[in-house]
């Protein structure tokens, strides 16, 4: 059967149910129930065709759907909220990658033509504010179980959380963010070598970092400002660490 023959029966299953994207192992299973189904399919379509088919139709669907909308700004505004709420995974590989979806969803709204590229722009610049950061967690309740290390990670980070409140009172027209961070051998690596070097960053130690969101036009990176040693501090004299490099720095 030829792969026209693959691509209209897959088009026929888009006719119906809900339009979600499709793993390879979803594609592998439901390729089987149909087998046990004594279902007819065509002859050369396997998992990965399947999934590849029905992800590229169901995004062409999407695409004119949004190229249709009387309202993009609307469409964009409801995908940013459901990146935001992926974003609320501690996981920090899911975060970058509900980051860079909506990243994606505001340059494919410019490519349709649905709004300008100096809206795209504004709307990138916005969204780029809230790019995850090593060690910038979503909030959270304390929680009984937590072990010492993670309990100390959640209270100095709302130590982290409260300064930033009252650097942005101070300084509302700085794109600043501020984290606490305690890298080990795999996140550490999520700072360049110049970042390390520059800060004094090392693994096993603690630190606040502050850093600049303000548009780097050529890495596209946020800038990191500071890095304040607070290793084996109490949370008292950590915090006024943190604020003594503020009170000097902004």
């Amino acid at each position: 059967m030829s792969s026209t023959e693959i691509t209209a029966f897959v088009a026929n299953l888009t006719l119906h149910g809900e339009h979600e994207p499709m793993t390879y192992d979803d594609a592998f299973i439901t390729l089987n129930e149909w087998v046990k189904d004594g279902m007819e399919l065509p002859e050369g379509l396997t998992a990965r065709i399947l999934a590849d088919e029905w992800n590229s139709m169901i995004a062409d669907e999407r695409s004119m759907n949004m190229n249709k909308s009387i309202n993009p700004e609307s469409v964009l505004s409801t995908t940013r909220a459901e990146c935001l709420r992926g974003m609320e995974s501690a996981n920090m590989d899911a975060r970058m990658a509900w980051y860079y979806t909506h990243c994606g969803e505001i340059e494919m709204a410019s490519f349709l033509g649905t709004i300008t590229n100096e809206r795209m722009n504004a709307l990138e610049r916005e969204w780029r504010e809230h790019k995850p950061i090593a060690g910038n967690y979503p909030d959270r309740q304390r929680d009984p179980d937590w072990t010492r290390d993670e309990a100390r990670a959640f209270e100095m980070q709302r130590v982290a959380d409260s300064a930033l409140k009252l650097l942005k009172t101070a300084r509302p027209e700085r794109s600043l963010g501020i984290a606490y961070v305690k890298p080990n051998a795999e996140t550490i690596e999520q700072f360049t070598d110049w970042q390390r070097q520059r800060n004094h960053i090392h693994t096993g130690s603690e630190y606040f970092l502050v850093w600049d969101f303000a548009p780097d036009w050529e890495t596209d990176e946020p800038d990191l400002l500071y890095a304040v040693d607070v290793s084996a501090d109490s949370l008292l004299t950590a915090a006024y660490e943190l604020m003594e490099l503020l009170h000097r720095k902004f």
